[in-house]
């Protein structure tokens, strides 16, 4: 071995003990311990065939190498996690018979996420030997890049096990058993003792684990499947089946080669963040404790702030706006204020983009838009970039050949159209020529027309559906013909996972609302963390935000909306003592939970839709949400965030209610999103 390795084994406690108390009489016990008993050793105590083969393989490691190279610490339902040398006393208890949320805050009130990172420093190599409900015990913490972590486990508690690069998960469930013969409740532990064997006939296999842990298990399972004597002889055969999910690279297909760079990114084009335009204001000066707006003039547009007033500099490059969600009150609006920049009061060395808003129009067969419309509007209203017309092709009108290819030659023809009239008239604001296509093929003929053309700006539209390996693989298509003076917009974008290999194909710029809508779409992902998340494609930890609706919002009896409203008043009570440390978690769980039950039953009953299904239905929600919240109430990640919005208004900004908080909630997912984003093309 040309390397020092200790192994660090967590597994479970086993159900068969050498002499047990019932769980009552252990937990009146004070956990079993008494003057009058003798303790034992929590290795000598289990004696199931799980932890007494995984025994024999810790055995076999001590007396065939140097002291040390191997620690086992066992996860028992009675003590937490122990170190396999701490003297207990017998007892009957196990996590199996509790639900996953008792599961998890058992966990966290025996600090095992604590206690598993203190135990794990001075080990290279981890292995974890545990069921699907002692591994949602687990807080995974984040183990150091040059410890490598090793599971054996179902598929099924494959799914709690975090993906990250250093963690291997090979799995170990029903069927893997049956090719080994073993029964899965012991499996683990004898795959254990199977693997020692073979480390003690040769130890450069202790080398190979460690560099190479799927190499090696592979060829265990395939000379285990075709009963080869020597278990790590490699046959030159494939598996039958896959046996490991392993992490790697989130998209380990989007790597760009140095020779594949783009000429614009060579010649060091920056990427640009636009974000599109759609009203979204909030009010400065918004009373939180009340509920109320607090507007000097009453005018939501001239009281009101965007995010870029709010924050010292806009969480983004530049702004999109499209013409077909412009009202000709707007336009008024605009034009009273002299131009666009005026309007949204946004400072003119951020760019403004205008579009025609493509997706408004899909079912028409035509745009509703002139060439000369689209000229007027950019230039009147003083845009700095204007998108020629096009045609989506999506959908259904992507998969017809005729359809797609009639929308294919419109959009080019705009194009060439658009550039000549904009030259002919003169017009100031930079043109941007728009390509269509379905596949790479059709949008490089597109983008080679337009760069022949003479645009200096193109973008490539009907993104949004597609893939993110299909954009990378349309951009590679592309990328040869992109001169280094060539700007490139992709429409709808906002890929985190594959925005580095994007811009060093030539992208420049995107658009994209996506951080700023979740803060009130979907249940589970409306606050954005700074943290990461190796689960989410793009790396970003998000939590739910707490749903407090008014009460108001349910017309119902006088009785009944005096006893909402004060559940209401009790539950934002207690989530602005949990705010600033003077109320336990499980009141703020209970006060909230409480309301929202009693509010969405009682909409459902003022639609007379209360039956025995939205019963149960409601029932699995309220038990979700309980989850969700006390994810996000117990790591309080507004309270690490540098952002103005989080610093300034505290919980509030994870209640889920009305515009001025869940707007405001968007501003700071922007926020994250626009410096995560940072961090990735840098």
């Amino acid at each position: 071995m040309d390397k020092k390795y200790r192994i660090l084994v967590i597994s479970s406690c086993t159900k068969k003990k050498l002499k047990q108390k019932s769980g009552k009489e252990f937990d009146k016990k004070n956990k079993g311990f008494s003057s009058k008993e003798s303790l034992i050793p929590a290795y000598q105590l289990y004696r199931g065939r799980h932890h007494l083969y995984l025994m024999e393989g810790i055995g076999l490691l001590r007396d065939n190498f140097e002291e040390g190279i191997v620690s086992l610490k066992i996860l028992s339902a009675g003590y937490g996690l122990i170190d396999e040398n701490k003297k207990i006393a017998p007892y009957d208890k196990s996590l199996n018979k509790m639900g996953k949320n008792q599961i998890i805050e058992w966990g966290r009130k025996q600090q095992i996420k604590k206690k598993l990172c203190e135990m794990a420093k001075d080990f290279n190599i981890i292995v974890f030997l545990l069921g699907n409900k002692y591994l949602q015990a687990i807080d995974f913490p984040m183990f150091r890049e040059d410890q490598k972590v090793i599971f054996f486990s179902s598929a099924e508690g494959g799914k709690i096990i975090p993906e990250k690069n250093n963690y291997f998960l090979f799995y170990a469930g029903v069927k893997e058993a049956g090719i080994f013969k073993a029964s899965p409740i012991w499996f683990k532990g004898y795959l254990f003792k199977l693997i020692c064997k073979e480390v003690i006939k040769n130890p450069d296999l202790l080398n190979r684990i460690y560099y190479d842990p799927i190499g090696v298990m592979e060829k265990f399972y395939k000379n285990q499947i075709f009963k080869k004597k020597t278990l790590f002889n490699n046959p030159k055969i494939e598996l039958p089946k896959k046996i490991y999910r392993v992490k790697g690279e989130a998209f380990p297909n989007l790597i760009v080669k140095g020779a594949e760079f783009a000429d614009n990114y060579r010649a060091g084009k920056e990427m640009k963040f636009f974000i599109p335009e759609w009203d979204d204001r909030v009010d400065p000066n918004y009373d939180f404790l009340k509920d109320e707006t607090n507007r000097k003039n009453g005018d939501p547009y001239e009281d009101d702030f965007y995010s870029h007033e709010i924050y010292d500099s806009p969480n983004y490059d530049g702004i999109l706006m499209s013409l077909s969600v412009l009202s000709n009150e707007k336009i008024k609006g605009i034009l009273s204020k002299e131009n666009v920049h005026n309007f949204l009061r946004f400072p003119k060395k951020f760019p403004i983009m205008a579009d025609c808003g493509a997706f408004n129009y899909i079912d028409e067969r035509m745009p509703p838009f002139s060439i000369e419309d689209a000229l007027n509007y950019y230039q009147s209203l003083g845009f700095d970039y204007g998108v020629s017309i096009d045609h989506l092709i999506v959908g259904k009108y992507g998969k017809d050949p005729k359809e797609r290819n009639r929308r294919y030659e419109l959009t080019q023809e705009n194009a060439r159209l658009f550039l000549k009239n904009h030259r002919e008239k003169g017009c100031s604001f930079k043109p941007i020529g728009i390509a269509q296509g379905w596949d790479p093929q059709s949008y490089f003929e597109s983008a080679k027309e337009l760069i022949n053309l003479g645009y200096k700006y193109i973008a490539l539209g009907s993104l949004i559906p597609k893939k993110t390996q299909e954009i990378f693989n349309i951009l590679k298509r592309i990328t040869p013909i992109i001169p280094e003076d060539l700007d490139l917009h992709l429409f709808g974008v906002a890929r985190l996972e594959g925005i580095k290999a994007f811009h060093q194909l030539g992208a420049t710029s995107f658009d994209s609302a996506s951080p700023l809508r979740r803060a009130w779409l979907g249940v589970a992902q409306n606050y954005f963390s700074f943290e990461n998340d190796e689960k989410a494609a793009d790396g970003i930890k998000k939590y739910a935000a707490i749903r407090v609706p008014y009460h108001k919002a349910i017309k119902t009896s006088q009785e009944i909306t005096k006893e909402l409203e004060g559940l209401e008043k009790r539950a934002l009570t207690s989530l602005r003592k949990f705010g600033v440390r003077n109320e336990n978690l499980e009141k703020v769980i209970e006060d909230v939970l409480t309301y929202e039950k009693a509010f969405r039953e009682e909409k459902l009953i003022s639609k007379k839709g209360y039956d025995e299904k939205a019963k149960i239905d409601l029932k699995k929600q309220i038990e979700k949400h309980d989850e969700l919240y006390r994810e996000v109430l117990e790591i309080r990640p507004w309270e690490n965030c540098d952002c103005k919005i989080c610093k300034e208004i505290g919980i509030d900004v994870v209640i889920f209610r009305g515009n001025n908080r869940n707007r405001r909630r968007g501003f700071h997912n922007t926020y994250v999103f626009n410096k995560k984003m940072r961090n990735i093309i840098r």
